[in-house]
């Protein structure tokens, strides 16, 4: 009988829906955090997309567009101050952190590991003494030759100089490409006209950047300061004392010994009475005097001989006729003697030595101002106007057609509204479920 009662297709029916309330009730804790997180992805979507402004003034439109530009402009300035977080790619410099690492470890370096001697031979330093020297020669080493070799090595820091700011700029390109504002996406011509706006704007900084990178590099080349205080000082005149002493002591061999006290005394006692008071430039020429002297009398016996052989070339034309000189012919291009005498090799290293720490001083205030520059010119100025200037570039525009969205956003918009209603219903259904009776 009780067998009866719960057969037919009323019970069967009764017994199933129970079945399936049950089931649904043990699965309500597992299906109300899906559905949650579903409904919060479409929610973030549609702000995303945000609202239609198809009915809207051209007073709305304008509030917007202000509204938009500075949050585009807050975020390039936050990117470049390294006050976005970023989600991907936590393993790489960002933002404003590359742009100090062009400056420091890019350009700053590669200005430090540049050797300027290593531009220069021996051979084009001692031509440019000569040349400097003029007909006459020159006791000293000319001042002229120094400043010319070392104009040639300021001009070497031009383009490097050059290149920095082109760097930072396309870094600043980088990050107007990754200043995106949530729901300013969807409207697809006013992002274009911003980042046009943007760019412009950095081409417009980049120019005076570079006039004043050249600027700075016509500045070191109008006045060689050899009164600079780092240049001539008493620590570089020693080094340049001591590694002339140690030249003179390999001549110690060949010059007699009782000329050989009286000559090396003479340079000592020079340059004790040197450093006592102000050095300049051709103190050091003054002090190397009788250094050349001792190492041309090494070659003495070999200049005899080449004036003797030089001196005079004679022909003999007739046996009738005097015997006449014949000067050889003076070629187009003139090139000295591969090998130097010993005062050139000493007035070489003099140079040497002088263009050295002369261009150490340059290198130096160039490393500093250069970043300087394109700070204040480009990244600098570009942060302060771009609010300024993407409004009243923007405002007289057709604001419609800024605003005027595709129609794969509506459908887009639609389709979340759609998600976010059903998902709602289910959250409604789950609750009646639950308080629902067995």
């Amino acid at each position: 009988m009780e067998c009866i009662m719960e057969c037919g297709i009323k019970n069967l029916a009764k017994k199933l829906n129970n079945i399936l309330i049950e089931h649904i009730k043990n699965t309500v804790p597992f299906l109300k955090p899906k559905i949650d997180s579903l409904k919060s992805i479409e929610e973030e979507r549609l702000l995303e997309l945000g609202e239609p402004m198809d009915n809207m003034n051209r007073s709305e439109y304008l509030a917007v567009l202000v509204n938009y530009i500075t949050k585009f402009s807050q975020q390039y300035q936050d990117i470049i101050d390294g006050k976005v977080f970023y989600k991907d790619r936590v393993d790489e410099l960002k933002g404003g952190a590359r742009i100090h690492y062009i400056f420091n470890d890019w350009y700053i370096k590669s200005l430090n590991d540049f050797s300027p001697l290593e531009m220069l031979t021996d051979e084009e330093i001692r031509i440019a003494i000569r040349n400097s020297s003029g007909p006459r020669g020159a006791l000293f080493v000319p001042e002229s030759a120094f400043e010319t070799l070392i104009k040639k090595l300021i001009n070497c820091l031009k383009e490097p100089s050059l290149r920095c700011a082109d760097q930072v700029y396309e870094e600043l390109l980088k990050i107007v490409d990754n200043c995106r504002i949530a729901d300013m996406e969807r409207f697809t011509n006013l992002k274009s006209a911003i980042n046009e706006q943007v760019k412009i704007l950095l081409k417009d900084c980049l120019q005076p950047t570079k006039e004043m990178i050249k600027n700075l590099m016509l500045i070191e080349l109008s006045y060689i300061n050899t009164s600079h205080p780092d240049f001539l000082n008493e620590h570089f005149m020693k080094n340049v004392y001591d590694k002339d002493n140690d030249y003179i002591d390999e001549l110690d061999t060949v010059v007699h010994p009782k000329h050989n006290h009286k000559m090396l005394q003479r340079p000592k006692r020079e340059y004790q009475e040197t450093c006592g008071s102000n050095m300049n430039y051709s103190t050091i020429h003054h002090n190397n005097t009788y250094k050349e002297e001792m190492k041309m009398w090494k070659h003495k016996e070999d200049a005899k001989s080449f004036r003797n052989k030089e001196g005079t070339k004679i022909t003999n034309i007739n046996n009738n006729r005097e015997n006449v000189f014949v000067l050889p012919v003076i070629p187009e291009k003139i090139i000295p003697e591969y090998s130097s005498s010993s005062k050139e090799i000493i007035e070489i290293d003099l140079i040497k030595s002088l263009i050295n720490n002369y261009f150490n001083i340059v290198r130096k205030h160039i490393a500093d101002a250069v970043p300087k520059a394109i700070m204040h010119f480009m990244v600098n100025t570009s942060r302060k106007t771009m609010q300024k200037v993407l409004i009243s570039n923007l405002h007289n525009g057709e604001l419609f057609n800024l605003f005027n969205e595709c129609s794969s956003i509506k459908v887009k918009r639609n389709n979340c509204k759609k998600n976010l209603e059903s998902l709602n219903q289910a959250i409604k259904m789950l609750a009646e479920i639950r308080n629902q009776e067995v």
